[in-house]
């Protein structure tokens, strides 16, 4: 049994964070049983302050349901939300809303740090930088034929996932919240990514291909503390589209078949977003515009 707080109780603008959150939860009692609970307002917290006789009214939904908490939240997706797998045109079009995704990448908005060519990640880890594709940005720049996010997000990205060791960076040394790293020790482009970045440019960079090849063959830790698997059947499926050579194949259905489910599972995880549908070469940004992820920069 849950209790999900309504949508009014969550702040939009600033983000959710301890200084104004408005209820706090708990999920044990005192004596370790399971007992989900929800206090509001937090005492010393936002709207705790309240004078004598003042009323206070906080809303939440009782659900109850069988399952885990990811079941609990697909089905309140699904059944109190309209969560579907269909796209409504509800407040504007799709190219609207690219557009409207564009204008906030570019804005000061995204909080791109142009020093350290990536997208600041100060909620969660204070004065670091987070990047994990580099595709996004460069499929946004090639359907728009757009030199700016080219020059603005693409680039310096892409440099980043060429240069540093992992997705989550930041230059002080004491900063632990999400393991970080300050050491320009990459690529920290996933092998997918790699080659996929050879495909677009039509192979005129031969250290992506180089790159994707020596990547192949290391387990490297990208993202947190979880270890990426170097030869993962996605990245010999991701060389194999890009350079045709059959080897990759072979390879990549030797380890499909070896595999058990669960890591087989595991293993489809590394392929970068946008990595399936930016693989071909395209010839135009016309051409590339229907294998957009369309994702914010």
């Amino acid at each position: 049994m849950r209790r999900p707080p309504r949508a009014r109780a969550f702040p939009f603008d600033p983000l959710p964070v301890l200084e104004n959150s408005r209820f706090g939860v708990a999920l044990r009692n005192a004596a370790g049983e399971a007992q989900p609970m929800v206090f509001a307002p937090l005492l010393g917290g936002t709207e705790s302050k309240r004078a004598v006789g003042q009323s206070f009214t906080f809303q939440l939904r009782l659900f109850a349901g069988a399952g885990d908490v990811t079941a609990a939240y697909e089905t309140l997706a699904r059944r109190l939300y309209g969560f579907r797998d269909y796209r409504r045109n509800a407040i504007s079009s799709l190219n609207d809303t690219l557009d409207a995704m564009i204008d906030y990448g570019m804005s000061r908005y995204s909080w791109f740090v142009d020093d350290l060519k990536g997208c600041a990640y100060s909620t969660d880890v204070p004065g670091a930088v987070k990047n994990v594709s580099s595709l996004n940005p460069l499929n946004l720049a090639l359907i728009t034929d757009d030199e700016e996010i080219f020059k603005q997000r693409a680039y310096p990205i892409l440099e980043f996932m060429l240069s540093r060791e992992k997705f989550l960076f930041s230059l002080d040394p004491k900063q632990k919240i999400q393991s970080p790293s300050r050491a320009l020790l990459g690529p920290c482009a996933p092998v997918s990514e790699l080659a996929t970045l050879y495909g677009i440019t039509h192979g005129a960079s031969p250290v992506l291909r180089q790159f994707a090849v020596r990547m192949l063959g290391k387990d490297r830790t990208l993202n947190l503390d979880d270890v990426v698997e170097g030869g993962a059947w996605p990245n010999q499926l991701a060389l194999y589209r890009e350079t045709g050579e059959a080897r990759y194949l072979a390879a990549a259905r030797v380890t499909v078949a070896t595999s058990t489910p669960r890591s087989a599972a595991r293993a489809s995880t590394p392929c970068s977003p946008g990595c399936r549908r930016a693989s071909r070469r395209p010839t135009s940004p016309s051409t590339a515009a229907g294998r957009s992820p369309f994702t914010a920069i």
